[in-house]
Order: structure tokens, then sequence, then C-alpha cells
């Protein structure tokens, strides 16, 4: 649990500007300027999953395994191919994009090379720089959206993109330096490392893009059927759903990642999937309730905060239910990465991704965004069974299905109270949804302290 906590601020504070920063979109971009916000963001990260992801999920795994000895080789090594990369991927840019050259090249190589870095700092425990980066990233995002609609009384999408890559690019560049000057990265390239790399992570390559297409193909489809406004609707309810249950389980995931690499080259497998155990009903108590809150509230938040968006709150509910089991696969692919079997990951992914481009380009054109939703839930809960049944092979990752029915059943009686409450109260919506939220919270962990204090549920 310490681990999770000195990562805390990098997701607690940047959540919170993000949803400052989701309030300016709601309020400052039409749903269809945020559609085609929406899909650039999408073709930056498809970018970024096929030019730099193999590296910078690469260095999570082989920087404890090289730290002794190897760590100036190893990060040298991945600098460099990464700079290459970036020369092949400008020469690339210019013939496709010409005219958007300099908003792509800032998107992908800002991002690409942030990550990289994050993921360094991360795995190297230095959590105070990695706390600093990630919250100077969204904090400095608002601050450039902030002049900008203080100067110009609006936001058009050239002044966001540049709002929301600068601060990557600018921060990737410091970080450079520094390491740099530190004599971490130096004129050296070890292809031992790089052919290693490649066997690791190009098979990542796969799964980023397959992730990409399972969570992000039904905005091309949207777009392609049904037009950008639609889009942004939808993308804006995702973008809600996806703040509230993404960001709780990457800051799991962000602690106990790196000690887990740790218990597994030095303690073993069996250590190491009782780690993977503890995380899952981690994952349970923490993003369950989180579904509960948005069934109860998110109608009352939509009205209120993002008029421009309402219709989007039908969206949000059913996308958080469909990330709880998608977010599940965070977990379980930890036992494909620490076992080096990458190629396993995909034929869940294959199968879940297949199966949601045939149901959108069913469903979509029939029933619109809620072919969407639908398609999207189906095709997390097939990944999510898929994925527990392949990680048996190598990895022994159990999900509690009593602790589970446990948590729910918490949750249920909580959602009871909660809702009672809310009929007493006077109908103010965000008075309802400040009151709601606080008692929701205060009830729940009042509930799960007593039956852990109690031996009632043992985490």
């Amino acid at each position: 649990m310490k681990s999770i906590f000195k990562y805390m601020p990098s997701v607690i504070i940047p959540t919170i500007c993000t949803l400052f920063i989701t309030i300016l979109y709601g309020n400052f971009l039409t749903p269809d300027q945020y559609g085609e916000f929406n899909i650039f963001i999408t073709t930056i990260s498809i970018l970024d999953v096929i030019f730099f992801s193999f590296i910078s999920l690469s260095v999570i795994r082989f920087y404890i395994v090289y730290k002794q000895g190897k760590e100036v080789e190893l990060l040298s090594t991945y600098f460099i191919s990464l700079i290459l990369i970036l020369v092949g991927l400008f020469i690339i840019s210019y013939l496709i994009f010409k005219e958007n050259i300099l908003y792509v090249l800032l998107g992908v190589s800002g991002y690409g090379l942030f990550t990289f870095y994050s993921n360094l700092l991360r795995v190297a425990e230095k959590a105070l720089v990695f706390n600093i980066i990630r919250i100077a990233v969204p904090v400095s995002t608002i601050i450039l959206l902030g002049l900008n609609i203080i100067i110009f009384n609006k936001l058009v999408l050239k002044s966001v993109i540049l709002s929301v890559f600068a601060p990557y690019f600018i921060t990737a560049l410091i970080l450079t330096i520094f390491y740099i000057f530190n004599n971490k990265i130096k004129l050296i390239f070890n292809k031992d490392i790089f052919k290693e790399t490649i066997s690791y992570g190009v098979p990542l390559i796969a799964v980023g893009l397959l992730n990409l297409l399972l969570a992000a193909s039904d905005r091309y489809m949207i777009n392609y059927y049904l037009g950008s406004e639609q889009v942004g609707i939808y993308s804006f309810g995702y973008r809600i759903a996806e703040l509230s249950m993404i960001n709780i389980t990457n800051m799991v995931i962000m602690g106990i990642y790196p000690s887990l690499i740790y218990v597994f080259e030095n303690q073993g497998k069996d250590s190491a999937e009782k780690i993977l155990d503890k995380m899952l009903d981690i994952h349970y108590i923490t993003t369950i309730p989180v579904i509960l809150n948005l069934i109860l509230f998110t109608k009352d938040i939509v009205r209120c905060v993002f008029k421009n968006y309402i219709g989007a709150e039908s969206i949000v509910i059913y996308i958080a239910f469909g990330t709880f089991f998608y977010a599940m696969s965070f977990y379980l692919n930890k036992a494909f990465e620490l076992t080096k079997n990458t190629k396993k990951m995909l034929f869940s992914l294959i199968l879940a991704t297949i199966f949601n481009i045939i149901l959108n380009f069913i469903l979509i054109p029939i029933i619109g965004i809620k072919g969407a939703i639908i398609s999207t839930i189906i095709s997390y809960i097939l990944y999510i069974m898929t994925a527990q049944k392949l990680s048996k092979k190598v990895f022994k990752v159990k999900i509690n299905y009593k602790k589970l029915a446990m948590v729910i059943g918490i949750n249920v009686v909580t959602f009871i109270i909660v809702y009672s409450i809310n009929i007493l109260l006077p109908k103010i919506m965000m008075v309802n949804v400040i009151i709601g939220g606080v008692s929701y919270i205060l009830i729940y962990i009042s509930i799960i302290f007593i039956l852990i204090k109690k031996q009632v549920l043992v985490i």
C-alpha cells in the first residue's frame, strides 16, 4: 500500500486537472470540435503505439534487470533508438501530413518521449520527480487553455492541440538535457539489449494497437456513419467514464508494478502471484463504488456542468461498466509481461477486437451510439474472460468471486442508503451530488473498515 500512496499525487492531482480541463472542453468546444479533437488524439495514440511503445514499455521490464552495471547502456540504447525513430517519423509525416506536420510531430514526439521518461522514473522509483512531471503537464495545459479563453474568448482546435501537447514536449526536452548532463545517456548502442527489446517489445506494439482498436475503433465508425458531432458526444461520455475508472487502476498499477517485477525476479512466481491477487482485490474495492456513483449522479452533473453534451450521461454509465472489466485485464496482462510471454496476450485481444469491429459495423448503422456502447461492453467482457483463461497457463491469477460478490453487496447497500438520502434532499442538482457523493464515500469506507477489522473481508 505504501507504494500506491507515494504515487497517489501523480494520479489524484492530474485527475482533478483533467476534470477541470474537461469542463473547459464542455463549455468552449462544440461536440463537433470535440469530435475532431478526439480523432486527432486517437491518431496520435496509434502513431505512439507503433513507433514508441515497444521501448517505453520495455524500459519498465528491463531497467531492474540492467540497473546494476548496464544502466547507461540500456538508457543510451533506448534514447538513440527513439531519436532515429523520430527522424524516420519526420520524413513519413512530411510526406503524409505536410500542412499539419508541426502538430503531428509535436504530439507524437512529445507524448512518446514523455511516456518513456515517465516509465523510467517510475521503475527507477524516483517518485518525487515522477509526481512533479505528471502534475506539471496538466497544470500547464490548464494555464495555456485559460490564456486562450482570456485572450480570444474561445478555444479552437489548433490552440487546444498546442495547449495539450506542448507541455509534454517541453517536459521531455528538459528531462533529456538532465539525463545527458548527468551522463546517464551517452553515444552507446548495445545491439544485444536492442535485440532483447525487439523480441519482448514488438509483440506489445500489436497488443497496443489492438487495445486502441478495441477502445477507439468505434469513434472512426461513428464519425463515418453519424458525423463528428456524434463522435464528440460519445467521446465526451467515454472520457468521463475513463477518467473515473482507468485513473484509479493506473494509480494501483503505478505503485505496485516495479515492486512486482522485483519480487518476481528475486522471490519467484508464487510470491508475485499473491501480489497480483491482492491487486485485483483492490481493483474491486476501488472501482465498483465509482460505477454506482456514476449511476447516481452522472445525469445531474452533465445537465448542470456540460449542457452542450446532454445525452452523454447514459454513455458514461454503460462505458464505466465495460471499463471495469477492461481494467481487470491490466492486471491479468502483467502475468504475460512478467514471464515475457507477450505474444500470448495477442489472442485475447485479437478475438475481442475482431468481435468489437464486427458488432460496430452491424449495430452503429442500425441503433447509432447505443450500438457502439453495446459492442464495447460485450467485447470488454469477452476480453477479460479470454485473458484470464490464457493467463492460467503461465501465471495463476485468481479472480476471487466470493470477495467480488461481497464488495458488490456492500456497494448495493450503500447505494440504497445514499439513494434514500437523495430522495429526502431538496432538488438542487450540484448540492445533491456533493452531499450524496460525500455520504457514499463515508458510508462505504466505514463498512469496508469494519469488515476488514473483523476479518470478514481480508485484503
